[in-house]
C-alpha cells in the first residue's frame, strides 16, 4: 500500500500490512491515485493512518488497530502535547513531545492553507480521528 509522508511532500512510504515492511522512496506522477493514507512521526515513534480493505486503521507499535476501537485524547500546553491512544479500554500509546517550532511563523502570505496539522503529525491524527466527517476528506 502506498502512504504520503506526512514531512515532506516529495517522499512516499511503501507499506506491507502483510509482512509490516516499510520502504520510503521518491514521489511519482501517478502515486496521488494510489495513496492509502498517511505515514508520520510522533515524538520518534512511527504511526501510519491508512484505508484498508474500506476501514480506517491506525499501526502502532507494530499493530493494526481499527480506528473504530480507539479512543484519543490530546493535552497540550504551551510548547508540549500528549497523545493518548486506547483501543479497546487498554493504554496502545503514551506519548508527550513536543509541540514543533514553526519558523518562519505560519500565514496567510508564506503557508497559505497549513496550520498546527501541517507540522505535527499527532494532532493531525487526533483532529482527524475525533472528527469522523473529516475521515473522507483526509483518505
Amino acid at each position: 500500500m502506498t502512504l504520503q509522508d506526512h514531512k515532506a511532500y516529495s517522499t512516499i512510504v511503501e507499506f506491507d500490512p502483510t509482512t509490516k515492511h516499510l520502504a520510503r522512496r521518491s514521489r511519482r506522477p501517478d502515486d496521488l491515485q494510489n495513496i492509502s493514507g498517511w505515514a508520520g512521526e510522533i515524538g520518534g515513534q512511527q504511526v501510519l493512518f491508512y484505508k484498508h480493505n474500506r476501514r480506517l486503521f491506525l499501526h502502532l507499535n507494530g499493530k493494526e488497530i481499527p480506528i473504530s476501537e480507539l479512543s484519543l485524547k490530546l493535552v497540550e500546553s504551551e510548547r508540549r502535547r500528549r497523545l493518548t491512544i486506547r483501543h479497546e479500554g487498554e493504554m496502545a500509546f503514551d506519548l508527550e513531545y513536543d509541540r514543533p517550532s514553526i519558523w518562519p511563523p505560519m500565514n496567510d502570505v508564506l503557508s497559505p492553507g497549513e496550520d498546527d496539522e501541517s507540522f505535527d503529525f499527532g494532532l493531525f491524527l487526533y483532529n482527524i480521528i475525533t472528527k469522523p466527517e473529516r475521515g473522507g476528506v483526509a483518505l
